[in-house]
């Protein structure tokens, strides 16, 4: 297991709590079997343009304040595959779990083992939501009424694999084994494909010369 001695942001939980009795209301209507975004929608349809401004700070500090570094390896065991665009989703869904669930991955993206159950635990329209309805409102981006959110150092990890995951996220690894184990038979099925076509995933044969196809191994940045 790698220890970070990563320190997260103290985040002032007053300054965000309109947000996150927003979040809260939605999650109970979903602990009641209603779902999560159509009253999280409603909600916030029924704001003022100010309103809304506060609500989108909130939510653009509390998602940069996501700085982890076992977040990407968090991400990759729940979700399948990490990338950029799959990160900041990832962000979206842990934000929308509410405050508890949000100060627990600070701490250790690990700790997701005790809350997560979600086959796909991203959330793309979470902020479109707050930036859609400003927009309908007054006729402009609500980005032009929000100062810029200055960047801090943004997260860094080499391409993951079973060994760093583990490393990274022990708790989680132990809980997803056995989809771990459906995506190594999915990775052999396609290794034999290959085969059977005489090709290799580390080599193709083109016009009498070889290939080679590799996995980029470059630091990945979010």
């Amino acid at each position: 297991m790698i220890s970070h001695n990563f320190n997260p942001i103290q985040t002032d939980n007053q300054e965000h709590l309109a947000f996150w009795t927003l979040i809260q209301d939605a999650q109970s209507h979903n602990l009641k079997g209603r779902d999560f975004m159509p009253y999280f929608e409603r909600s916030v349809h029924s704001k003022q343009p100010n309103e809304l401004i506060e609500l989108m700070k909130s939510y653009l500090m509390l998602h940069k304040e996501l700085q982890h570094p076992a977040l990407p390896a968090a991400d990759w065991l729940i979700n399948g595959y990490t990338s950029d665009d799959g990160l900041t989703d990832f962000k979206n869904w842990i934000i929308s779990k509410g405050r508890e669930v949000y100060t627990s991955v600070q701490k250790d993206p690990d700790n997701l083992i005790s809350y997560v159950s979600d086959s796909d635990a991203r959330m793309e329209v979470l902020p479109y939501i707050i930036s859609e309805r400003y927009e309908v409102l007054t006729g402009k981006s609500i980005y032009q009424a929000i100062p810029q959110v200055q960047s801090q150092s943004r997260i860094k990890l080499k391409f993951i694999d079973e060994l760093t995951a583990k490393e990274h996220c022990p708790n989680l690894f132990a809980h997803r084994a056995s989809e771990l184990q459906k995506r190594r038979a999915m990775a052999q099925e396609v290794s034999r494909a290959f085969s059977l076509e005489g090709l290799s995933p580390e080599g193709r044969k083109i016009n009498g010369s070889t290939r080679k196809i590799s996995q980029s191994q470059d630091e990945m940045d979010w």
